[in-house]
């Protein structure tokens, strides 16, 4: 899954943080926690709350609790999942100013990809590192 820095937990609230990071999250309770972020957003309460402003990290965020989901769900068929940064990448989203390239942010999606059968999963990379959630 292809991620972004702006995915880590550290932009929630601690009691958010403790819900997303849950061992015993699954898929339902993750729909559940994003739905409570857009009810928030709705009802203009979203920061006391303990939510970030943007939609986009917090669209990260489920993401990358979504590779831990799948990762645990998949993990007796021998499935990997993992959340990748690219890195900040110039692109169009990224902006000429970006200091990667294309070549360097699709590095470590490839990496991803190719792990072999001793590979990590459930994680988040960057340049083949784990990095914090």
């Amino acid at each position: 899954m292809v991620s972004s820095g702006m995915g880590e937990v550290s932009a929630l609230s601690p009691e958010l943080r403790k819900r997303f990071m849950a061992t015993n999250l699954d898929r339902a309770t993750l729909v559940g926690l994003v739905q409570e972020f857009v009810r928030d957003v709705a009802l203009g309460r979203h920061a006391e709350r303990g939510w970030p402003t943007s939609a986009y990290r917090v669209s990260k965020v489920g993401l990358n609790a979504l590779a831990r989901v799948l990762a645990a769900e998949l993990a007796p068929r021998h499935i990997k999942v993992n959340a990748v940064c690219p890195g900040w990448v110039r692109t169009a989203m990224g902006g000429s100013g970006a200091p990667r390239s294309l070549e360097q942010g699709a590095e470590s999606i490839a990496w991803a990809a190719l792990l072999g059968a001793d590979g990590p999963t459930g994680g988040f990379f960057r340049d083949g590192q784990r990095i914090a959630w």
